[in-house]
């Protein structure tokens, strides 16, 4: 049934053209007013033909908006010549409108066509500037996060510990993570978590310290784990701007991006401060 379908826009084109035509054809030899739509058959019937004919049109270039979501700007188009014609075809039927000389007509035409160009200008400009942007963050989109369960703490709280992976075939700079968070107990919330690092004093003595959060360098294929534990509850905060993770990172071409979560990463300004 898929095989029909280009055939069956086809169709609706084709029957929708000539609806319009026939029906603004109908619309110019008769006239036609408001109340003359209500009282005479054929002036209905004309109208309503064009407006179907309209609609028979723009079924199919609204299953191209869905097909295609990268020739919108194509659709856009279509959609608004669609509307002109229509305007146009019911403006210059009507028996009250005086369409005016045809110099006239060629300055409107020109400056609608003008507006119509600097409009199509600024959407491809504004295509362009997406498009480009979706390709510098090719490498931010390789550096892989992948958190774990990392045994219990003094309290039988569990720990995570988090792993970055550069898969990309160049280094990553400036790696800096702001903030994680993660479920420490059964049936409860999200809570924040800090960093932290172990030195053994001796083999069965090991002391805690605070973690570092940050890579100076991450080169291709490599790998930094940050091991992270249940933070102060006084020093949680109640409305974080992440759900899970947030981490901040400088590509090889010394553009910065902010990655929340599972979200597109984001292009920022070089921080004159950390951002943490």
């Amino acid at each position: 049934m898929r095989g029909d379908r280009p055939w069956s826009r086809i169709a609706g084109l084709v029957c929708g053209a000539l609806a319009v035509i026939f029906g603004t054809f109908s619309l110019h030899r008769t006239g036609w007013t408001v109340d003359r739509v209500f009282q005479e058959f054929w002036v209905a019937t004309a109208l309503i033909g064009l407006v179907l004919g309209c609609a028979a049109i723009g079924c199919p270039i609204s299953d191209f908006w869905r097909a295609r979501p990268r020739k919108r700007d194509w659709a856009w188009s279509m959609a608004v010549a669609l509307g002109l014609v229509a305007v146009l075809a019911l403006t210059s039927t009507h028996t009250n409108v005086d369409l005016g000389s045809l110099p006239a007509w060629v300055s409107a035409g020109g400056a609608l066509f003008t507006a119509a160009g600097v409009v199509l200008a600024l959407r491809s400009y504004q295509s362009t500037r997406h498009s480009d942007l979706e390709d510098q963050a090719n490498q931010v989109r390789l550096l892989h996060m992948l958190p774990w369960p990392d045994g219990l703490d003094a309290n039988r709280k569990q720990q995570w510990r988090t792993e970055f992976t550069n898969r990309s075939k160049d280094p990553l700079y400036e790696i800096e993570i702001h903030g994680f968070r993660a479920q420490v107990e059964d049936d409860a919330d999200a809570v924040n978590m800090r960093a932290f690092a172990e030195t053994a004093l001796s083999e069965d003595t090991p002391i805690r310290s605070g973690g570092w959060r940050r890579q100076a360098v991450l080169e291709a294929g490599e790998t930094f784990n940050i091991r992270w534990e249940s933070d102060d509850p006084a020093e949680q905060n109640p409305a974080p701007a992440f759900v899970s993770i947030w981490y901040s990172v400088m590509d090889a071409n010394g553009r910065y991006w902010n990655v929340v979560d599972n979200n597109e990463p984001e292009k920022v300004p070089r921080p004159s401060r950390r951002l943490g």
